[in-house]
């Protein structure tokens, strides 16, 4: 049985962003219901919300095909009766703290 749940994407900037993850949809023939994007709270890092009505079984298949994007850098997934919770924010900021880490390694791995 379906269920809402949001995805919340962390990615740089970029021209085919959006299409890249509106192609992930398509590609496992989900309907994308809402989606927002906004800068995060960390410049140069955009946060796309997107509401989907999915299988609880496919979740995970779909953050999975999600996170191998080149430019998504975590994909969260929650029902939306947790959107507004702490522990869902909580996520969100440890998600953020991991991003800021990768890209930080990214330019020292490129220089070795």
């Amino acid at each position: 049985m379906e269920k809402q749940f949001w995805i919340t994407l962390f990615t740089d900037e970029g021209d085919n962003t959006l299409k890249s993850i509106t192609d992930t949809f398509l590609s496992q023939e989900i309907n994308i219901q809402q989606m927002s994007a906004k800068e995060s709270l960390i410049p140069s890092l955009m946060q796309y919300d997107i509401l989907v009505n999915l299988n609880p079984s496919a979740i995970k298949a779909l953050q999975k095909g999600l996170s191998k994007l080149n430019t998504v850098h975590k994909a969260l997934s929650y029902e939306p009766k947790e959107k507004s919770s702490s522990n869902t924010r909580e996520k969100i900021k440890v998600a953020l703290k991991a991003v800021v880490r990768k890209k930080q390694m990214i330019p020292m791995l490129s220089a070795s």
